[in-house]
């Protein structure tokens, strides 16, 4: 796993460095209007179960934005797959989301901070979901896998931002909307570092691991 700080020189070069730039301008339009929408969708007071469904989806929506410029799979993050929770995975990425809070919830019942630490270890969950066709409990479950050990890493990462957001509200506030894409970036890059760190088990690379054990 990299340091903190090269997660956001990886995030920086993901962004194409300048906060001005095409490449940052569109991924703190995704943030933004995946923000929008989750405040909107919690303002109507539908229920927590309810605004879910909907905002699974669309968390789902921004990683895949944030994966596919991570991979430089695109020269501009898209905006219209922001709604790719909706088109490809919506029931996976809503039953994800939904058991994730609800077991944050019964941990952080007992203290503040289980319910934290818990938090950390759902974190690769809906990131799983996008890249497997694991959902739900097994997504959780791969998350936590996968997050072991990792844990404290993450909420340093995340913790190396919190300087970025005070400057970005000494600036009216509106700064944040650009630490945003940043810190989204960052954590993108830590988690396909995560993802990359988990041994293949299907049985195409057990049959080739056999071979060079044979050689």
């Amino acid at each position: 796993m990299r340091k903190a700080r090269e997660y956001r020189k990886a995030a920086r070069e993901v962004l194409g460095h300048s906060i001005f730039g095409q490449k940052w301008l569109y991924a703190l339009l995704a943030v933004f209007i995946e923000g929008a929408l989750v405040t909107v969708v919690i303002a109507t007071g539908v229920g927590a179960i309810l605004a879910l469904i909907i905002i699974g989806p669309l968390n789902y929506g921004l990683i895949s934005i944030f994966m596919r410029l991570s991979r430089k799979q695109d020269e501009k993050a898209e905006l219209s797959h922001l709604f790719d929770g909706f088109k490809e995975r919506f029931g996976e990425s809503a039953i994800t989301a939904i058991l994730t809070y609800i077991f944050t919830f019964l941990w952080s019942l007992l203290l503040i901070i289980p319910g934290i630490i818990k938090s950390y270890s759902y974190a690769a969950s809906l990131y799983v979901v996008h890249e497997t066709k694991l959902e739900g409990i097994e997504a959780i479950t791969e998350s936590r896998k996968l997050m072991n050990g990792k844990k404290w890493k993450l909420f340093c990462l995340d913790l190396s931002f919190i300087g970025w957001y005070l400057l970005g509200m000494l600036c009216l506030g509106v700064g944040v909307l650009w630490v945003e894409p940043y810190h989204t970036a960052a954590r993108t890059e830590f988690m396909l570092d995560v993802l990359k760190e988990k041994e293949c088990s299907c049985e195409h690379c057990k049959v080739e691991a056999e071979v060079v054990d044979v050689k």
